[in-house]
């Protein structure tokens, strides 16, 4: 049975995903946060719940050692923990800087890097991380400055992994979303028009897709997964 490990399984993107790989036959390692709820609604034997704080480095490298020593390889990781802050360049210093540099980077970085030496010596993986629009283009990041910026980090970093494991069959692909059809964001926009949008269920198969046989070919860098808008 193949592995896959989610962070930020706990979420809307994250529920979507946990069971999209279930379906497929994986076994699932969901990661939440210490203050997340569980993903214990979704009930199937082949998923495992873990929590941890995913900005502490120290404990971040104790679940993964364990995790890589339960099993011999890891196929997937899917890194989807993180947040979104708005605000423009008077509204963006040190602080707000800080809290997204740590809620998107950081939580990215810790777990990714242990996953990805393992995916090394086992001989291939793919990771996955969630980018933003914003972060690729930069009229969209005028109003978001530090979201933009942290989720640029995520786009070099997801570079650095292809180019070092390269030799050693490791890909990394950075999933480019417009906004995500999601309870939230329909709260926070509800004048939208939400077909426009991008479905958890879409980015969850395209995920899928790229980790499968058939999509095994791909190796570019980012996906935008933008739907109709």
């Amino acid at each position: 049975m193949k592995n896959v490990i989610i962070t930020g399984a706990s979420g809307n993107l994250g529920k979507v995903v946990c069971r999209a790989f279930l379906e497929q036959q994986y076994h699932v390692i969901a990661i939440v946060g210490m203050s997340n709820k569980s993903v214990s609604e979704i009930e199937h034997d082949n998923l495992e719940i873990h929590k941890v704080d995913l900005g502490s480095e120290v404990e971040v490298n104790q679940l993964c050692e364990e995790i890589c020593a339960m099993y011999p390889s890891i196929e997937v990781a899917v890194f989807l923990a993180g947040g979104f802050s708005m605000g423009d360049f008077k509204t963006t210093g040190k602080a707000e800087l800080d809290a997204m540099f740590k809620l998107n980077f950081e939580t990215a970085y810790y777990f990714s890097k242990q996953v990805f030496l393992k995916m090394e010596n086992q001989g291939g993986g793919r990771l996955f991380f969630m980018g933003a629009r914003p972060a690729v283009e930069s009229a969209a990041g005028v109003n978001m400055v530090s979201y933009a910026l942290s989720k640029s980090l995520i786009i070099k970093l997801s570079e650095i992994y292809n180019k070092a494991g390269k030799k050693n069959g490791v890909v990394s692909t950075v999933l480019v979303p417009s906004t995500i059809d999601t309870p939230d964001n329909r709260k926070s926009d509800p004048n939208a028009d939400f077909s426009k949008w991008v479905s958890p269920e879409k980015i969850a198969q395209t995920i899928l897709f790229v980790s499968s046989d058939e999509g095994s070919e791909l190796r570019e860098g980012v996906l935008k997964v933008y739907g109709n808008s």
